[in-house]
């Protein structure tokens, strides 16, 4: 099985370790690549993807089918040309998040990220200082 990523095509890299010596020994780095499942609301359906880090912040950022999309790609089993029915994008738009948004222990790991925390940092290291 090829070593790429389904969106980026990172694959592998080639070249030489050089020790103090000056010896060259082959050597191969392997792209940070991970199978993910990710929910396509277009499609209503979850495709399982084989991704590197750099594919999934993009997905992030612009949603599956807006990265598939500006990559000329389309997901297999669909018939529509690619960038069908999907509005382009009004300046910046966040993607859906790859975390279900109702996570029960979300409030409780992350209390900063929680909607009724208005403390900045700044603010925080003010009030050490003092």
């Amino acid at each position: 099985m090829a070593k790429r990523c389904d969106l980026t095509g990172r694959k592998p890299s080639y070249g030489h370790n050089v020790s103090f010596s000056k010896r060259r020994t082959n050597c191969r780095w392997e792209p940070n690549l991970h199978y993910h499942r990710i929910w396509v609301p277009e499609e209503q359906r979850f495709v399982r993807l084989r991704l590197s880090a750099a594919a999934l912040r993009e997905i992030e950022k612009k949603g599956l089918m807006l990265a598939l999309r500006d990559r000329g790609l389309r997901l297999k089993g669909v018939d529509r040309p690619p960038g069908a029915g999907i509005e382009p994008p009004q300046g910046l738009r966040p993607g859906p998040p790859l975390h279900p948004p109702c996570h029960p222990l979300r409030q409780q790991c992350h209390p900063e990220r929680s909607e009724g925390s208005s403390m900045r940092r700044s603010e925080d290291s003010s009030l050490r200082s003092e």
